[in-house]
């Protein structure tokens, strides 16, 4: 028999926690459990590496290596089990206890398909609420930029800049460093320089620039830089000197 469980937790991140407790009901192998996380823009990704699961103490370690997501970040670890039968029930040997956990993998399909309807329905009437568009606008403006001291021309991004503007004031060349790990999928930011410098990107080991830009045209300009992949290797894209 299997007991009443919720499909999904939400955890709220704090730039400490890295390990995570799964209270989904039962689980019976790593690729069951999915891991989304959700930046402060509401921009959810689901991971495909970078966590390690344990079924035996029901925990979800993220990120496996790199800081913890901060503040404003947000980790969600839900079931998701094929549709699938996997259960020949017109064998005579048949055991009870097998077809008692076919049952209880199809209540779990069932569980999983109605938390399925029931996150596209709030999502359509969440997106349909003036309110909600207006939050997310106000979040995206209004999102208090890291300003650089004037001292400083290099940055190695890390989980701090994530879905933040940073601003670099320093009269010369400015470097911002693509590290090979340590940020989530789904990381971006905003770049550039009011101090007069150059702005440039440079990557550091397996690191992979996807595109041929490595200098803003107008390092006045936001320019934004993209995570694209972490799988096999840390891959982004940039695009420098765009307009405010």
């Amino acid at each position: 028999m299997l007991s009443d469980s919720p499909i999904r937790i939400v955890y709220d991140c704090d730039g400490i926690t890295r390990v995570w407790g799964f209270p989904v009901g039962r689980i019976d192998e790593e690729e069951h459990v999915r891991v989304t996380v959700t930046d402060p823009f509401g921009l959810k990704t689901d991971l495909q590496s970078g966590y390690i699961v344990d079924l035996s103490a029901c925990t979800v370690t993220y990120p496996s290596e790199g800081a913890p997501l901060p503040p404003g970040w947000h980790l969600t670890l839900s079931r998701r089990i094929p549709f699938s039968q996997d259960v020949d029930g017109t064998q005579r040997l048949t055991s009870l206890l097998t077809l008692t956990l076919q049952l209880d993998r199809i209540v779990m399909q069932t569980q999983q398909l109605a938390d399925m309807i029931q996150q596209v329905v709030d999502s359509t009437q969440e997106a349909q609420n003036p309110s909600y568009i207006d939050q997310i606008i106000r979040d995206i403006i209004f999102l208090e930029p890291i300003l650089l001291p004037s001292t400083t021309n290099a940055l190695v991004l890390s989980m701090t800049e994530a879905a933040r503007r940073i601003i670099f004031t320093c009269p010369d060349p400015c470097v911002v460093h693509l590290p090979p790990s340590g940020l989530v999928s789904g990381f971006h930011c905003l770049v550039r320089n009011s101090g007069g410098g150059s702005l440039s990107v440079a990557t550091q080991g397996e690191a992979i620039l996807e595109n041929t830009i490595t200098s803003w045209s107008d390092p006045t300009k936001y320019g934004s830089i993209l995570l694209e992949s972490v799988d096999p290797v840390y891959s982004y894209f940039v695009m420098g000197g765009l307009e405010e």
